[in-house]
């Protein structure tokens, strides 16, 4: 099942933008999506199974996301650090946006963390498998303190 299918976020299909905040101010685009995940050494006990994700990296280049900055700095000293600093991405673009890149990231363990950091807990589902936890924990890595 392609996770870019299966998102709960509204789609803009005008400009890829799934809107976290409808009224959000920053654009967190997520560059080359849903690389492997924790891709690692074959099974000492069984050379036949190995350890990771067997999904291939999605073909799409990016996909955006409409979030809000106040939400990003507070729930992500990252992302604090980013927006109010010295840097790029403490400035809007010519479009009214803050614009922040992030890469790699699995699109959806990467949507359900940033619903969880707006309060959106209702789009994120109860359960989930243990590879799509891990991912959520790495996209925690980056989004939370």
């Amino acid at each position: 099942m392609d996770s870019t299918i299966a998102l709960t976020g509204a789609f803009n299909s005008l400009d890829n933008t799934r809107d976290i905040c409808k009224d959000g101010d920053t654009i967190l685009t997520l560059e080359d999506p849903d690389q492997p995940f924790a891709v690692g050494k074959m099974d000492s006990d069984n050379p036949s199974s190995v350890c990771g994700s067997d999904t291939e990296a999605s073909d799409k280049l990016f996909i955006r996301f409409r979030v809000c900055s106040r939400h990003l700095t507070n729930a992500s000293l990252v992302f604090k650090a980013a927006l109010t600093g010295q840097w790029k991405e403490s400035t809007k673009s010519e479009s009214g946006y803050y614009e922040i890149t992030a890469q790699g990231w699995d699109t959806e363990a990467f949507e359900m963390a940033l619903n969880v950091i707006h309060n959106k807990t209702a789009k994120v589902p109860r359960w989930v498998s243990l590879e799509t936890l891990g991912k959520i924990a790495g996209a925690g890595r980056l989004l939370l303190p």
